[in-house]
C-alpha cells in the first residue's frame, strides 16, 4: 500500500491509530487497491471519508440548551401555590 507505514506499537499485528488513519486516507484518495487491482469502489471511499470525518468530528450533532429563569420562576412559583392550596385565577 502506497504512502501507509505499519506503525509499531506494543503489538505489531495490531493497527495503530495513525496506521487506521492512514489506511483510510489512501482509501478515500483511492490509493488501494483490491484483491483485483482494481480501484477503491465509490462506496467504499464514500465510508473512509464518513469515518476520517467522524473520527475528526466533523458530523457531530450539537444542541444547545437555554435554561429559561422566568420559566423556572414561574414553575416553583406555581408549586408553591400548589402546597398551600392556592389556585391561580382564571
Amino acid at each position: 500500500m502506497k504512502g501507509v507505514q505499519i506503525g509499531l506499537g506494543m503489538n505489531p499485528t495490531i493497527a495503530d491509530p495513525e496506521e487506521v488513519l492512514g489506511f483510510l486516507s489512501a482509501t478515500f484518495r483511492g490509493e488501494v487497491k483490491d484483491q483485483f487491482g482494481l480501484d477503491p469502489a465509490l462506496s467504499d471511499r464514500i465510508k473512509a471519508a464518513e469515518d476520517m470525518a467522524k473520527h475528526h468530528k466533523l458530523l457531530t450533532d450539537s444542541l444547545e440548551v437555554k435554561a429559561d429563569s422566568s420559566f423556572a420562576d414561574a414553575l416553583s412559583k406555581a408549586r408553591r401555590r400548589a402546597a398551600k392550596g392556592e389556585r391561580d385565577a382564571p
